[in-house]
């Protein structure tokens, strides 16, 4: 049973794969008028700020060192999204970044997707193996494992900034170059937990959310609805927004929107009370189990990696949206050294 996935929503489309999800809505130009626009490591190493080869020597493939003044728009990346997600009511959360195995089985990723998860050989976790987190989703859902809460603490939306840990077990040779697919990545993440009857209008709300971030960046981007065959193991409903990036002519996954019903809260034992009538309190009367929801506010690196792209200059330089320019210490554009 641990490895069956979700029940999917009545609003997923059937489907096979990638190719039958799909694509509601796009936001943004994407002719940002160069003519042979660069990749965003090129870039990157331009402006003195990627070092590749120093994160393979200390750590291996698919890790990376960012310095200066591609540090510091990682960093404004990261203010940003955390300031929105405050301002749109969710709890700023400090959460582990070592999570039991119970843990994971909670949200899901464990047992099925064990494969993909960094598992420490040296520390235990009440006994039971422990494991670097994929994501702040983890901690965050499961800091209500087995409670029984209040109807009247709904809704509870939190969020994190984290680094992520995913070993990327099948994506063997894929996205080998740059900052798109790495072992480790910055994300900052979003949870709701909220009456099943509030589910689908805080998906919404979630999506609305995620597009402000990407409009108020002005980075050109799709809303894409997975359909059955390309959702998640844990997932009943979800959309992925994918920005554009100049460099791949294409659409690349920035962000993941979910809906998991009530599915995650079943494995977790998370559940609440309802509102008692003065009869109701003279019966028992049966406890419900929350729905859960969880998106990326945003995918730091991929972010990063778009604003690279998306806002360069034939020279080499990068302009900062003006969104970010309040965390830049009045850093306007980023410039190679040279420049």
């Amino acid at each position: 049973l641990p490895r069956l996935p979700n029940f999917l929503d009545d609003s997923t489309p059937s489907g096979q794969s990638e190719n039958d999800n799909i694509v509601l809505r796009t936001w943004g130009q994407i002719d940002n008028g160069l003519q042979d626009p660069k990749w965003h490591d090129d870039l990157a190493i331009g402006l003195g700020g990627y070092d590749a080869d120093a994160a393979s020597r200390v750590a291996g493939a698919r890790f990376s060192v960012l310095r200066g003044q591609v540090a510091r728009l990682e960093r404004a990346i990261m203010c940003f999204c955390l300031d929105q997600a405050v301002s749109a009511g969710f709890i700023e959360t400090s959460v582990p970044l070592i999570v039991s195995r119970s843990t994971l089985e909670g949200t899901g990723q464990l047992p099925k997707f064990e494969q993909d998860l960094f598992r420490l050989a040296t520390h235990q976790v009440g006994g039971q193996d422990a494991f670097l987190i994929p994501t702040a989703e983890v901690p965050l859902t499961n800091l209500f494992s087995g409670e029984l809460i209040s109807a009247q603490d709904l809704p509870i939306k939190l969020c994190a900034n984290t680094p992520c840990f995913r070993a990327e077990a099948g994506s063997y040779g894929r996205d080998v170059r740059g900052l798109i697919r790495q072992h480790q990545f910055p994300k900052v993440e979003l949870v709701s937990i909220v009456h099943p009857e509030d589910a689908h209008a805080t998906h919404t709300h979630m999506l609305n959310h995620v597009e402000s971030l990407l409009q108020q960046l002005e980075l050109p981007y799709r809303v894409v609805q997975l359909c059955a065959g390309d959702i998640g193991f844990s997932a009943a409903s979800c959309y992925d927004l994918e920005v554009w990036l100049p460099a791949q002519q294409a659409y690349r996954e920035i962000s993941s929107v979910s809906l998991c019903a009530d599915f995650q809260s079943r494995r977790m034992n998370l559940r609440f009370r309802p509102p008692l009538s003065k009869d109701e309190k003279k019966k028992k009367v049966k406890t419900i189990f929350p729905a859960t929801l969880n998106g990326s506010g945003l995918a730091v690196g991929r972010t990063l990696v778009a604003i690279l792209e998306n806002y360069q200059h034939p020279d080499g330089s990068v302009r900062v949206p003006d969104a970010l320019l309040p965390y830049m210490g009045g850093l306007t554009h980023l410039r190679p050294p040279s420049a």
